[in-house]
């Protein structure tokens, strides 16, 4: 009788796995059906397999025919830490009462949005809004566009003075390795340790195979799962990041990070700001001529957005980010306006979520929106739309 229930309560693990892809990804065995997956034209691409994302690889609920609005961007338009229905497309989809689909891949930036856009488009939407992050599509555009992998249409300047700026800043030290040292200065090194082997024999066949073994390895992870950190806790491992404690604020911010990815003055930097409104202004056209209306959205860094809650004086180099940020939005907006292509400013959106009490970042060093960040996102959207 144990043996005939095991078998049973099996086939129900088997059966209920088949038509949940969220049910087979929690008792399948670990990173059966990771998010993303490398791809050699983007760098990286969503996985179609993972239980969040639909037919297309995107984070929709499924592969929609038509959509009225089509969102392009980088992690702050997938929705990073917060569940997909919350993610700004999808809250955006339900304040305007139309289909919004979600084409924002973490790690993109605007390379791989224009090389995106083709697929946007065939969504026939009456708009495409690309999600501009001052936090690091700057340097997503130089990396891209300078990538040894990098093709013919790379982008890279024809300026032989810029060039060699750019390798002389690269031999003192690579782009890439300031910003990791800047990202282990703050969370750590990374885990360097090779993963465990897979089990083999039985058990291995069994952590492949059984849905009933893989019932009871996610149990074991919820037990295991770490508790609920508080501001104390979070404030104490702060590492180099910068406290903000006010009685309406508290969460950790990051400028010396976010400073590696904005300084302007940086050849690398100024070439990515270069490639970045170079393929505004080429999506803005491919756009234009199918009749869909463009829209740029500009997502500013969570400094930028506490910068007023906080008040001077301020670290150093959170000044220099404030100034670096103004700066970029002052160049972007005065070529946007010169190209006629319509812009979204969400800064006084999520500094309204401040005063309102519902701040729109977490407490800790995430810079990623709360589903609160991205509630106020779809609503300055919103407003703009309708």
């Amino acid at each position: 009788m144990v043996i005939a229930s095991l078998l049973l309560l099996e086939g129900a693990l088997q059966l209920g796995s088949a038509m949940s892809p969220q049910l087979a990804v929690l008792l399948g065995p670990p990173n059966a059906r990771p998010a993303t997956l490398p791809d050699p034209d983007v760098g990286v691409r969503l996985n179609p397999a993972h239980p969040d994302h639909d037919a297309r690889g995107f984070r929709n609920r499924e592969a929609l025919a038509a959509a009225d609005v089509v969102a392009l961007g980088d992690s702050q338009t997938y929705g990073t830490n917060v569940a997909r229905d919350r993610a700004w497309p999808q809250q955006l989809a339900a304040r305007i009462g139309q289909p919004v689909y979600n084409m924002g891949v973490p790690g993109h930036g605007p390379v791989q949005a224009r090389a995106t856009l083709a697929t946007a488009l065939e969504l026939q939407p009456t708009t495409v809004v690309y999600a501009l992050y001052a936090g690091n599509d700057l340097y997503d555009a130089f990396t891209r566009a300078y990538a040894d992998t990098a093709g013919v249409d790379a982008r890279r300047s024809e300026d032989p003075a810029v060039l060699a700026e750019v390798r002389a800043a690269e031999a003192r030290e690579p782009l890439a390795d300031a910003v990791a040292r800047a990202f282990t200065a703050l969370y750590g090194a990374p885990e360097t340790r090779a993963a465990p082997p897979p089990p083999g024999g039985l058990r291995g066949l069994l952590s492949r195979q059984s849905r009933l073994y893989g019932l009871v390895r996610a149990v074991r992870r919820g037990v295991r799962a770490p508790p609920t950190r508080h501001w104390a806790e979070i404030r104490a491992t702060a590492r180099a990041g910068q406290p903000l404690d006010t009685p309406n604020v508290r969460t950790i911010l990051t400028p010396a990070y976010r400073l590696c990815a904005l300084r302007l003055s940086d050849p690398r930097i100024a070439e990515g700001l270069r490639i970045t409104l170079t393929d505004l202004a080429g999506m803005a056209a491919t756009a234009t001529a199918t009749d869909t209306r463009f829209v740029v959205a500009f997502v500013p860094t969570k400094e930028l957005v506490f910068a007023d809650a906080a008040g001077p004086p301020r670290a150093p180099s959170w000044d220099e980010l404030i100034e670096q940020e103004t700066e970029l939005w002052r160049r972007a907006t005065a070529f946007l306006r010169t190209h006629d292509i319509d812009f979204v400013d969400l800064l006084p959106a999520l500094r309204a979520a401040i005063a309102a009490g519902t701040p729109p970042y977490s407490q800790t060093a995430d810079g990623h929106p709360n589903e609160a960040g991205h509630g106020a996102i779809a609503t300055a959207l919103g407003a703009v739309l309708e």
